[in-house]
């Protein structure tokens, strides 16, 4: 059977583009959304619009090719993660914009990845 690309249901924290493409590419969705946030940080909008664009032109996986597990099983490490990163970056942000925060964005991300990092390596 062929491998079809699709937004996921069971991997969603928006409208399921990034979790659809961890899914095809066999990567863990939360990369494929910290790799979007990155690309926000670095391209602006045009990332926001490429995220749109994929949300439109890629369908979403039909009910009957989900597995019956998947449909039942509803993770939210992922997004809880996810929500965890914005949390830190918005207290970063306002840290800095307050003057309490006195070093530079580029370390905070350097220290997130290098985090990310250890934590994709000994999940193993």
């Amino acid at each position: 059977m062929e491998k079809k690309l699709y937004r996921s249901r069971k991997n969603r924290v928006f409208l399921g583009v990034c979790g659809g493409l961890g899914e095809y590419f066999g990567v863990d969705p939360v990369l494929v959304r910290l790799i979007f946030i990155l690309s926000i940080l670095l391209l602006g909008p045009l990332s926001f619009l490429i995220y749109v664009l994929f949300a439109i032109v890629i369908p979403e996986t039909p009910w009957y090719e989900e597995k019956e597990e998947d449909r039942k099983e509803v993770s939210s490490s992922g997004s809880e993660f996810l929500g965890w990163i914005f949390l830190a970056i918005g207290i970063y942000f306002l840290g800095r914009t307050l003057g309490i925060v006195l070093f530079s964005f580029k370390l905070v991300l350097a220290i997130i990845l290098i985090i990310i990092g250890i934590l994709v390596i000994f999940k193993k």
